[in-house]
């Protein structure tokens, strides 16, 4: 089942519903439904078709799972990559995911530029994508193809160079609500993601709350006290730890 499908539907079930939250910012299902189908109309306005690669060089926060839905609506492939890679580090990785776009938060665009020159692949910065979005149509979008595919993840490249693995909707889909169902999760909780987006664990905990219909908070980044008190000042009521995060 596509991501998209789980998102429309609790945009109709509890559209006021949080469905993000960083820090003061806070989106609800009705909101994240019609800002993704914008950026979606935004990037395809850039060139971006089904099947395509977009790589997101972007912080945590709530435009990541923003241009995350919006990329996975037009039905192309999500490429995240951690916003702390070096230019040529980032450049390998354009370089053998061949990305149609890249999208660079505003503090690492220069990163992003400087690792896609010289080639096809053209940078963005998501201030002008979400400068860009409001004008744009939010009608529902639905991909000319049928693939499964939505995701290329990177290895870390500690022991050769970085490889790219394949994702599709089912993996996620599948495991989120198994691991939703094997803890009793409801869409009453409130689930916390403490590490990047460029990381498994981060985009697990966003497919635990996507198809519960359930709200993420989104942490900028780690820090063990300002962790303890956003899960007391939000509620949160399930999180997951990597092993040194939980003993820090």
């Amino acid at each position: 089942m596509k991501s998209q499908v789980f998102l429309r539907t609790f945009a109709q079930r509890g559209p006021d519903r949080e469905a993000l939250v960083c820090e003061g910012t806070r989106v609800t299902y009705a909101a994240f439904e019609r800002r993704t189908n914008q950026l979606a109309a935004v990037l395809h306005e850039r060139g971006v078709r089904a099947g395509d690669r977009v790589m997101l060089l972007v912080e945590n926060g709530v435009a990541w799972p923003l241009l995350c839905l919006a990329v996975m609506k037009v039905g192309a492939l999500v490429v995240p990559v951690s916003t702390r890679l070096t230019a040529p580090e980032v450049s390998f990785i354009v370089g053998d995911a061949a990305p149609r776009v890249l999208v660079a938060s505003d503090a690492v665009y220069e990163t992003g530029q400087r690792a896609a020159r010289g080639g096809s692949t053209l940078v963005l910065a998501t201030g002008d994508l979400e400068a860009a979005a409001p004008g744009a149509s939010d009608s529902v979008w639905s991909p000319s193809i049928d693939s499964d595919d939505c995701m290329i993840g990177y290895t870390s490249g500690t022991s050769g160079t970085p490889k790219g693995a394949i994702t599709t909707h089912n993996n996620l889909v599948l495991t989120a609500l198994l691991n939703n169902f094997d803890y009793g999760l409801t869409e009453r909780d409130r689930i916390l993601a403490t590490t990047p987006f460029a990381h498994r664990t981060a985009i697990a905990r966003m497919y635990n709350a996507l198809t519960l219909g359930a709200t993420l908070v989104i942490m900028p980044r780690f820090d063990a006290v300002d962790t303890l008190a956003t899960i007391v000042r939000e509620r949160i009521s399930v999180t997951g730890l990597v092993p040194t995060v939980a003993r820090m």
